[in-house]
């Protein structure tokens, strides 16, 4: 049973949302305030469902596994997945039915997006521009929300467009899943893009899959993450085996072809102190 304080506390929230209009005319306050906005517009959306719901995006560049990942997270074939980068053009939105029940949740929850979401069809839907997705997937946990974001370092026409697209998805999600690969885990453009987006928001907990050969070791790889980390979250080393507290999980994702071929389901393999063996639903499931 989902404890009260979650009820009361929504019930508070709802308050002082209706009440907050007449008490800022009676002290000549001009304008909305940011944290009145993001009250309004991301946190009463986010609670205002029968349970409590965690707003998790899947984020990082072309051909690191991300879609694969939240295919595997889905337990749906939601995106598609081949060899060729930037194949994820639009943000899709997933969630089960129970939660995730028609357009107008949707868009509450994308509502930094210019454009309405519409229904997912097939996984092809994603590879094509337009406006964002949302689908329905009953093997989703009720309390998860899960988002697909565009790679972000692939564009159009000389600009990187698809940034365009996922940053007001990052700065709405209430917890990041980034991955990436042996080749840019050092790209100081993909993390200070992270950084720039993460930075102006305060900061998330974080999930960093790390898709490497299986040939690597563990202590090779935690360095690697660790590299990330730092230029996710410069000068905080305060968590667990030096990561930035924000960090709260670490895995590994081994290379396989068959995964890229959409033919098998990655496997995500904890490492470092800071995931405490833990799989990737246990600690969101721990977050909750």
């Amino acid at each position: 049973m989902i404890d009260s304080t979650f009820y009361t506390l929504r019930s508070d929230l709802r308050i002082l949302r209706d009440t907050l209009p007449a008490l800022s005319a009676e002290v000549g306050e001009q304008g909305l305030p940011e944290w009145r906005e993001r009250l309004e517009r991301h946190v009463l959306p986010a609670i205002d469902f029968d349970l409590p719901v965690l707003l998790v995006a899947v984020c990082g560049g072309g051909s690191t596994g991300k879609s694969t990942l939240v295919n595997m997270l889905a337990d749906a074939g939601l995106a598609r997945v081949g060899f060729r980068a930037g194949l994820t053009r639009r943000v899709l939105l997933a969630g089960h039915p129970d939660v995730l029940s028609g357009p107008q949740v949707a868009e509450a929850l994308l509502h930094r997006l210019p454009d309405r979401p519409v229904p997912w069809r097939t996984p092809d839907d994603a590879s094509e521009p337009g406006p964002p997705l949302y689908a329905q997937t009953a093997r989703l946990p009720r309390n998860l929300l899960l988002i697909d974001t565009p790679d972000f370092d692939t564009g159009r026409e000389g600009r990187m467009i698809n940034r365009e697209l996922a940053e007001p998805v990052l700065r709405t999600a209430e917890v990041l899943i980034y991955v990436f690969t042996n080749v840019v885990y050092n790209n100081l453009s993909n993390t200070r893009f992270m950084a720039e987006v993460v930075g102006g928001i305060g900061g998330r907990p974080t999930i960093l899959v790390y898709r490497i050969s299986r040939v690597a070791d563990d202590a090779e790889v935690e360095a690697h993450c660790l590299t990330v980390a730092r230029h996710l979250y410069a000068g905080d080393d305060s968590g667990p085996g030096g990561f930035p507290r924000q960090v709260i999980g670490v895995y590994r994702m081994h290379e396989s072809d068959a995964v890229a071929r959409g033919e098998a389901l990655p496997r995500l393999i904890p490492i470092s102190s800071v995931t405490q063996g833990r799989d990737v639903m246990s600690l969101l499931a721990d977050l909750d």
